[in-house]
């Protein structure tokens, strides 16, 4: 798999409390690996994942997978748990290099967006729900 690739698929089943499954939402996902040793940048990977409460999607990262968990959907609100930490990003904020965030919140109000705490290469990856 090349830096170029983007997988993305859904699995696992989710319900909510009284048995009907939560969901489902679909979520644009976009991959876009970055590397601070060249001006040349990988272009961006656009894709759409439908998924209910408990279901997961992956995406490539650098040489790996992440694989994010859908724990809750309500009203506009989704919750995510990732298989890896990312550092959330905002605007033109640096990498928080130290990040062990792995849970994530994406709300109707704009994108999540998240990116592998590295250095000189990596991937952000932004989430939007549809």
């Amino acid at each position: 798999m090349g830096l170029s690739c983007l997988l993305l698929t859904a699995c696992g089943e989710g319900s909510d409390d009284d048995g009907a499954q939560a969901g489902p939402v679909t979520i644009d996902v976009v991959r876009q690996g970055w590397t601070g040793w060249s001006r040349e940048q990988p272009k961006p990977i656009t894709r759409q994942v439908t998924v209910s409460e408990g279901e997961s999607f992956r995406v490539d990262d650098l040489g790996g997978e992440i694989v994010f968990t859908v724990k809750h959907i309500d009203d506009g609100r989704v919750e995510l748990e990732s298989s890896e930490s990312l550092s959330p990003r905002e605007g033109d904020a640096g990498v928080d290099l130290r990040s062990d965030q792995d849970e994530f919140e994406l709300t109707a109000d704009g994108p999540l967006t998240v990116t592998t705490p590295t250095m000189d290469a990596g991937v952000t990856f932004t989430l939007t729900l549809v």
